[in-house]
């Protein structure tokens, strides 16, 4: 008799442990069926991936949150963490001469908060009659927390100018020690992630920049002529946000 029980008993058992990891249909007390595969069997409780039914009743006693489906490894714009976005800019603008175009550089990294805000310090390189390196405090807003999510943005530092100390000029003359200024970017963009931590960026914007240029004549050696340009342009930004 021992030797039945013990032969039933491992009958079951073998025959439970080969349904573990099939799909099976479990007919419930009530008439229900659930297909799944069985995860797990143990003492009272059986674990299942439900296939089928692909409508389920919950009680809503019972639900603590209710969210969107998503993968895992994929960031949204809201998701906090260190970033790093780099980004070519088309400067547009016009001056004496009818409209100019020159092309920038930007790269900020800082650190994208869960309200949506994210801060960052940034560098670059620009051409404003000469070479520009901004040096930035970079700040952006995300409204909302999406795959394809629109964003507003703000740069404020100081543009220093990059050159050498005296330029020769066709004119008898010299340009000497150009200076930068305070510097302001604002605009609107969307970012759109479209791989697990990584994302592609356009913007649109307004760029400032101040240039002040000193002249010096060899025909009037006490005579220094300082110029000042203000720059007012246009910014159309392609960039890659990596987490």
């Amino acid at each position: 008799m021992r030797l039945w029980i013990t032969a039933v008993t491992l009958f079951f058992a073998l025959a439970t442990a080969a349904q573990v990891g099939k799909k099976q249909t479990i007919t419930l007390n009530d008439g229900s069926r659930v297909t799944g595969t069985i995860v797990s069997d143990s003492s009272g409780l059986l674990k299942v991936k439900v296939i089928q039914p692909q409508i389920v009743i919950l009680n809503k006693l019972e639900i603590q949150q209710v969210e969107g489906h998503r993968n895992p490894n994929q960031i949204y714009s809201r998701d906090k963490g260190y970033y790093i976005h780099f980004t070519t800019n088309v400067l547009a603008g016009r001056n004496d001469w009818g409209n100019v175009y020159s092309i920038s550089f930007q790269l900020s990294n800082g650190y994208q908060f869960k309200n949506g805000v994210s801060l960052g310090l940034g560098l670059g390189i620009e051409n404003f009659i000469v070479p520009i390196i901004p040096l930035n405090f970079d700040i952006k807003f995300y409204p909302m927390s999406r795959r394809v999510a629109p964003f507003l943005y703000a740069r404020s530092g100081y543009g220093f100018a990059l050159r050498k100390n005296e330029e020769e000029l066709y004119n008898n003359g010299y340009a000497k020690n150009p200076k930068g200024s305070p510097m302001f970017n604002c605009g609107v963009g969307i970012s759109m992630f479209v791989w697990d931590r990584a994302a592609i960026s356009v913007g649109l914007g307004y760029r400032y920049q101040k240039v002040t240029e000193y002249f010096q004549y060899y025909w009037w050696e006490s005579h220094v002529r300082e110029v000042i340009t203000e720059f007012n342009r246009i910014e159309f930004q392609v960039g890659f946000i990596f987490r």
